[in-house]
């Protein structure tokens, strides 16, 4: 959240435009690096202590923030396009061209 403000911050002082958006079920796009198991859902369980091998990421999964931040900066191509990710927070990605800026921030909610 500090780096939403500090982001607001910089666009009020600079006059910049801001467009804001949610992307709906963004978590459930991540794709998973290694195998993630879970037990089976509360009221799906068959009786057996069988788990569920997860194809993708998941509410409440705690590397779902990651996978989906890099599935977006894969998926829109934001290095290629010139973005840089910054290194304080690598929710936030900054493109600096022919003296105009563009930000791009994601705050991620569980």
């Amino acid at each position: 959240m500090a780096t939403v403000r500090s982001i607001l911050s910089i666009a009020a002082n600079e006059r910049m435009h801001l467009i804001q958006f949610d992307v709906c079920s963004s978590f459930l796009y991540g794709k998973l690096e290694e195998a993630i198991y879970m037990q089976q859902p509360e009221g799906y369980s068959d009786g057996t202590d069988r788990v569920c091998k997860l194809k993708r990421s998941l509410y409440g999964l705690k590397q779902a923030s990651r996978y989906w931040n890099k599935h977006f900066g894969e998926f829109f191509f934001l290095s290629e396009l010139g973005f840089k990710t910054s290194e304080a927070d690598s929710c936030l990605y900054i493109r600096d061209k022919d003296e105009k800026k563009l930000i791009v921030c994601m705050w991620m909610m569980d």
